[in-house]
């Protein structure tokens, strides 16, 4: 069979093919194309695949395109509620597996060229995103993967498992900012095994969890040990907390670990059981050595 500028409709997974180009070739039970050009999905497409046996029919197909629309080709995807991805890419798409077993094995490697992605916990969007990921039915994986968040130039490489219910292992790197996750996210609760991170001179090791059931009002409920420098983490934390620590005037290098339970989006309402030490540190311009202290907050700040 010949196509020359031909249409297909109710096609699984894509819908529409349109001004379809190349030849199929049918045997006796076989189906197969060395190279048949389509648009489908606001992208071009490259196909080469067949599709055997009649009675168990296998398909198997290799997809490839040069500006890959992400928001709409990344449909054997299913994301969590609020994640929206869109952008473009290079891709190449293999798909195989009985037609009478679905879904289909799917084994994707993405050459991101822009793209912007947007979660319900992040601040804003993450933007001018750059690099290789390669997925597959219920996992992706990257490396050197670069991105803008709120200002600032990050590359990260890491691994997510199953996208419903998601196992996320990644890190981040900036010019002043080192992080490593451990995390398991499912309906209503974050699970933090571990998230350590390193700011400029200061430093943090954080488990526990956090509950998303009311999801405009996370509540956090977590175990950490930090190593700070007031003056690293003023810009990080919520503008009313840092302008009250700013006035005590904080200097030196201080240990905190304890426990924090309470709503993430107000500090005030945090219940904190905490532990300090540092070997040298001033506050008003008064200055201690060797101090110790524990530090409570206890309903309303």
């Amino acid at each position: 069979f010949r196509f020359n500028n031909s249409m297909l409709s109710g096609i699984k997974y894509i819908g529409n093919a349109y001004n379809i180009k190349g030849t199929l070739e049918l045997t006796e039970d076989k189906l197969n194309t060395d190279s048949l050009k389509f648009q489908a999905l606001d992208s071009d497409f490259t196909l080469s695949g067949s599709l055997e046996d009649c009675i168990n029919p296998y398909l198997k197909i290799n997809l490839d395109s040069p500006n890959l629309k992400l928001e709409k080709s990344v449909i054997f995807i299913k994301y969590p509620a609020g994640i929206n991805l869109a952008g473009i890419a290079r891709g190449k798409i293999e798909l195989s597996g009985g037609l009478k077993e679905l879904p289909l094995k799917v084994n994707s490697a993405l050459i991101i060229e822009e793209a912007r992605l947007e979660a319900p916990l992040l601040k804003g969007p993450l933007q001018q995103i750059k690099g290789r990921v390669n997925l597959e039915n219920d996992a992706a994986s990257w490396q050197e993967l670069s991105f803008g968040y709120q200002g600032t130039v990050y590359t990260s490489s890491g691994r997510l498992t199953g996208f419903l219910a998601p196992q996320l292992d990644f890190k981040i790197n900036s010019k002043e900012l080192s992080l490593t996750s451990d995390i398991k996210i499912s309906t209503d609760l974050i699970i933090l095994n571990n998230l350590s991170a390193g700011y400029i001179n200061s430093d943090c090791s954080i488990k526990g969890a956090i509950q998303t059931r009311e999801k405009n009002k996370p509540f956090l409920d977590l175990d950490f040990v930090l190593n700070l420098n007031p003056s690293d983490i003023l810009a990080l934390l919520p503008k009313g907390l840092a302008e009250q620590i700013s006035k005590v005037k904080p200097q030196g290098t201080i240990r905190l670990s304890g426990k924090l339970s309470g709503p993430a989006k107000d500090y005030r309402d945090w219940s904190i059981q905490a532990q300090g030490k540092s070997e040298a540190f001033s506050v008003y311009n008064l200055r201690f050595s060797n101090l110790s202290f524990n530090l409570f907050q206890q309903d309303e700040l």
